[in-house]
């Protein structure tokens, strides 16, 4: 809600892309999102721009390890910061700014994973 109250270009856009696709007299449903890549960049920019978990789930690490020069003792609880790795300069570009373009073209940018979380416990709807 906040992404289109505050980008209501963005909204128009979406909406014209659903009524031309999908009209107004049904949901759209899983048949319709290859006919819908506004759409789909508008939802990955969302989790980009605003992660559900800035700081995802904790999780633990099997054995030590050293990440950087730091050393991570096995079993220690492991935090990813979802939120700076969303707003990366070098793979996202002006990473404040609310741009769904930025997924679609000839070179869109790369697959953010941190919205669905990592390793064994990512979540297992990730592929709707």
């Amino acid at each position: 809600l906040v992404a289109m109250l505050l980008n209501p270009e963005v909204l128009r856009k979406a909406q014209e892309e659903i009524d031309r696709v999908v009209g107004r007299t049904r949901q759209p449903d899983f048949g319709d999102m290859e006919s819908l890549p506004y759409m789909d960049a508008l939802c990955k920019e969302i989790l980009r721009w605003r992660p559900i978990g800035p700081l995802g789930v904790a999780h633990s690490n099997i054995v030590e390890d050293v990440y950087e020069g730091m050393y991570i003792p096995a079993g220690s609880k492991v935090y990813a910061n979802i939120e700076l790795m969303s707003k990366d300069p070098m793979a996202y570009p002006n990473p404040e700014e609310f741009r769904p373009e930025r997924w679609l073209g000839p070179d869109p940018a790369p697959a953010f994973p941190g919205a669905f979380g990592f390793g064994r416990r990512q979540c297992p709807g990730k592929h709707i």
